[in-house]
């Protein structure tokens, strides 16, 4: 399945899920990093880890994600994650909740190994994962 940003739970402007496909493409990274505002709160991640996000990869990707946040406190990037309860969306399993650098995003459809994915589009940052 393809990954997908779900409306936020205030409804917000996008009423369909839109890809995130082209979301790492050239022309977005200088976007990404212009939209860019000093952030004293650090960016949220939740990831559910109930059972149909769990047997998808739920618990790995959380995993994965935490290691991110720690190894990329050095750079003062500052990023809490947790798992969270379930997001009523098991058929779009796994389902992970962004309070990131551009406001309030869901995704859908997330495996483990997209955690620096989910990572870079939270924090607006390119990541240093451990052992790079």
């Amino acid at each position: 399945g393809r990954r997908r940003v779900l409306p936020s739970a205030g409804g917000g402007a996008e009423s369909e899920m839109k890809d995130l496909s082209s979301a790492n493409g050239a022309g977005d990274e200088k976007k990404r990093r212009e939209s860019l505002r000093p952030r004293t709160s650090p960016v949220k991640i939740e990831v559910c880890t109930n059972n149909a996000c769990a047997k998808r990869g739920g618990k790995e990707l959380l995993r994965a994600l935490e290691a991110m946040a720690e190894g990329n406190k050095r750079h003062g990037v500052n990023v809490e994650c947790r798992r969270s309860r379930c997001m009523d969306a098991c058929a779009l399993a796994c389902v992970v909740r962004v309070n990131g650098v551009f406001g309030l995003e869901r995704h859908a459809h997330v495996g483990a190994d997209e955690a620096k994915e989910i990572f870079e589009l939270a924090t607006g940052v390119l990541s240093s994962t451990p052992g790079e």
